[in-house]
């Protein structure tokens, strides 16, 4: 795999967009009710996506877009606790 590829597979707009879902869910369901329930909740939704995903033979569990999952959860507290 060239390295293109690789920064793609890291940078790609899959991860932009598991990261952005990640950072809105957290919000939405965090200003909804608490931050705790806003972390807990897209969490356990992100690693329930993935396993579904896993149960497909041509897909598996994605620990990188587990860790885009996080960082969108990350930058969401962040910007809780800012505000």
């Amino acid at each position: 795999m060239k390295i293109s590829q690789k920064l793609d597979n890291i940078f790609g707009l899959d991860k932009i967009l598991h990261f952005s879902i990640s950072l809105n869910l957290m919000l939405l369901i965090s200003l909804a009710s608490c931050e705790l329930y806003g972390v807990l909740a897209t969490l356990l939704l992100d690693i329930l996506k993935e396993m579904i995903d896993s149960l497909d033979e041509n897909n598996k569990f994605s620990y990188g877009d587990m860790t885009a999952n996080i960082l969108g959860i990350i930058f969401g507290i962040l910007f809780l606790k800012s505000i």
